[in-house]
């Protein structure tokens, strides 16, 4: 069954402060087959080059279900999948419960669908689909990023922005923890950081944000958002959008717990390697590609999260 995350009362509406923010959407632009532009201030943080045709990432309702891998990981215990749920669904409910000023909230809500036998991130064009969690426990398959702890992959329509499915996958090879006691990678923090990515965010040059670009080990910071955090889910998800579809949370095509063989038709779709198609559904998902400038940092439409192997300063 779905269980809708229910956000909590506020005791009193906190307004943003107005400091600058440093806070990065997720643009089309695809590093891979064409030159984006870095922002100065911001050098994790790609652009769009073409005005014309690149367009910032978003979700264009407000309701959005996902699903987590029914086989979580052996390093949750032994109810794994009741804590792998446990810990998303606060991860995504905090960017929910972001009081955008006055008491409102973004225009964002999500759904969670419950489990999934499906452990691969697909998307397709005509099937049934998931917006998947999922522990990679035998073998992180990106090659040359050993150190990530997660990858967030979005797929999305090229000429509107549109976010068709999003998928998460967890680096299951390192060591991850939950709880406060004997903190290694924390889950909490990983999927907090992760659902930002869900979203459109991408990496802020803020250091105190759940969305900065580095992760370090045996730290709960990032479990928890900051005011930058805040700014940039409420830019996207402001709470006077409208004409917003009715609330509906299952994913395009309807609902699919089960993989599906990767479809390609007339119209055309992207899945991670694809050439993207003309039509309705046309649509485009990046993959992951090394940047030699610094070899921690993996790109998936800036969706990734690292171990920064030493502490920050």
């Amino acid at each position: 069954m779905k269980r809708l995350l229910v956000t909590a009362a506020l005791a009193a509406a906190t307004l943003l402060p107005s400091t600058a923010s440093a806070f990065c959407r997720t643009w089309s632009c695809d590093p891979r087959r064409e030159t984006c532009p870095v922002d100065p201030d911001n050098p994790a943080c790609l652009l769009g080059g073409d005005p014309a045709k690149h367009k910032r990432l978003f979700w264009p309702q407000k309701c959005i279900g996902f699903s987590l891998n029914d086989a979580a990981s052996p390093q949750l215990g032994t109810r794994p999948f009741d804590t792998f749920q446990k810990v998303a669904d606060k991860a995504f409910l905090q960017w929910q419960e972001v009081d955008c000023g006055g008491g409102k909230k973004p225009t964002i809500a999500f759904a969670d669908l419950g489990g999934a036998e499906c452990d691969l991130h697909q998307y397709n064009s005509s099937q049934a689909n998931a917006n998947l969690l999922v522990f990679k426990n035998g073998k992180w398959p990106y090659q040359g990023a050993d150190n990530q702890l997660a990858l967030t992959t979005l797929t999305f329509n090229v000429d509107s922005g549109e976010i068709y499915d999003a998928d998460i996958e967890i680096n299951g090879t390192q060591k991850i923890s939950v709880g406060d006691a004997d903190v290694q990678n924390d889950l909490a923090s990983i999927l907090t950081h992760e659902a930002g990515h869900f979203l459109g965010l991408g990496h802020s040059s803020d250091g105190e944000a759940t969305m900065f670009r580095e992760y370090t080990p045996k730290s709960i910071s990032m479990r928890d958002l900051a005011d930058d955090d805040k700014k940039g889910v409420c830019s996207i998800y402001p709470p006077d959008r409208t004409n917003l579809p009715a609330c509906n949370p299952i994913p395009r095509h309807g609902l699919g717990t089960k993989c599906e063989l990767p479809v390609t038709d007339d119209k055309g779709s992207c899945a991670v390697s694809a050439t993207c198609g003309e039509g309705e559904d046309e649509s485009c998902a990046m993959s992951p590609i090394g940047r030699s400038t610094a070899p921690w940092f993996v790109v998936a439409l800036g969706a990734t999260l690292a171990v920064l192997r030493r502490r920050r300063a």
